[in-house]
């Protein structure tokens, strides 16, 4: 596997999370990978953040269950697995340029913001179940 770097999108986080997501098993082994070093600095974003905890009370409706999964970036930053990147106004305007390119690919901002800290931080991928950054990064869980 490639110890460049990985970025971390809400997918991951919010099945890691959920038992119930039907990624669940997946999203585990590549935390676990993560944790165990296997694919070098993983990053996120404040905007992944905000986006998880979000999703994931729309989800299970329980702010319990919200505040676990925020609980999951405090221990990941804390035990040094997981770098919080704040958006910034340069990735912000980085991140502009981006979605002017892909708008009409189904990519909203945050998905933008993402791709932006990729090329800045030069990670060699993205963990997500999400299908729209195919062909944008390389990708892992898909």
């Amino acid at each position: 596997m490639n110890k460049r770097g990985i970025f971390l999108d809400t997918g991951i986080f919010a099945a890691y999370t959920l038992k119930q997501d039907p990624h669940h098993e997946t999203a585990t082994k590549i935390v676990a990978q993560i944790v165990n070093g296997e694919y070098g600095s993983a990053l996120t974003s404040d905007y992944i953040y905000s986006e998880t905890v979000t999703l994931v009370l729309k989800r299970t409706k329980r702010c319990d269950v919200a505040l676990n999964t925020s609980a999951v970036f405090s221990r990941g930053t804390s035990q040094k697995w997981l770098n919080l990147i704040k958006i910034t106004a340069e990735l912000s305007d980085v991140a502009l340029e981006t979605f002017q390119r892909y708008c009409e690919d189904d990519l909203c901002f945050t998905d933008c913001t993402s791709l932006a800290i990729i090329e800045k931080y030069g990670l060699a991928s993205m963990a997500t179940f999400d299908r729209h950054f195919k062909g944008k990064c390389i990708t892992i869980g898909i």
